[in-house]
């Protein structure tokens, strides 16, 4: 399993679906991605790769295109390399997050610096500011030398500072391009968004 973000604008996010002439991601080896899962907030939907020819998994039907600023977790057979092809994105996103975890994707080919936000910036811009107090990211290496730790690395934001690593996670100190991250946003729910601006040019 890999943690994966679109980072460019793609000629159409429709996966292809066998008649729509849509999109199946480029891999090495050919059609090495098994299946797609996406979070919708409360449970993941899946689609499933039947040599380039996605369909939902029953009861997941309107999963059926991928999109910008989106997190997923790509099942796949065996070492897979999956190549993104697109236009550079360069205008901003919004995204209402309304949920404790929420899966998202760095819509960018910029890989900007976490840390010491009056130095470098803050990346994650949310209004209300500070909403997003951690962010999770997923290390096939580190899930094979510290299984008990999952493979996730986590880096936590200190309004006074910024963003600052967990104990272990010294390396997690950037966003990158085709990544996905989980955002952790405690006090989001039906009634009280989380509003993202995703800015694709901030490196």
């Amino acid at each position: 399993f890999e943690l994966v973000g679109v980072p460019f604008n793609l000629t159409t996010f429709e996966l292809n679906n066998g008649t729509n002439n849509g999109y199946n991601p480029p891999s090495l080896p050919a059609n090495c991605i098994l299946s797609i899962f996406r979070y919708n907030g409360s449970r993941f939907e899946e689609t499933v790769n039947d040599n380039g020819v996605w369909t939902p998994a029953i009861g997941d039907e309107s999963f059926t295109k991928l999109e910008s600023a989106r997190g997923y977790w790509f099942e796949t057979n065996s070492q897979c390399n999956v190549s993104f092809a697109g236009k550079v994105p360069t205008s901003n996103i919004t995204k209402k997050i309304n949920t404790t975890f929420s899966v998202n994707g760095w819509y960018s080919p910029y890989s900007p610096t976490l840390g010491n936000v009056t130095a470098y910036g803050d990346p994650i811009k949310v209004q209300p500011a500070g909403a997003v107090t951690d962010l999770f990211r997923y290390n096939a290496s580190k899930a094979s030398s510290n299984p008990q730790q999952g493979g996730f690395q986590g880096v936590h934001y200190f309004s006074s500072y910024g963003w600052w690593p967990f104990f272990g996670d010294e390396d997690f100190n950037k966003l990158e391009p085709g990544k996905g991250y989980y955002f952790r946003t405690p006090n989001a729910n039906s009634t009280n968004q989380v509003n993202w601006t995703m800015d694709p040019t901030f490196s």
